[in-house]
């Protein structure tokens, strides 16, 4: 398991690693965090429409 600081997180979700199978998005701007599972779901071809892959 690994915590990112907020200032790596850009740089992982450009490059995740596919190693990595459970990703927890969170924090207090609600749109930042929006926005970054947009970009995360991107990279993955991860649909959020999925309940069974996402839970919000």
């Amino acid at each position: 398991m690994a915590q990112k600081k907020a200032y790596e997180v850009d740089g992982w979700l450009a490059r995740p690693d596919q190693r990595i199978s459970i990703v927890l998005l969170y924090g207090p701007d609600r749109g930042l965090v929006a926005e970054r599972a947009k970009a995360f779901a991107g990279k993955t071809s991860l649909s959020l429409d999925d309940p069974f892959s996402v839970v919000r």
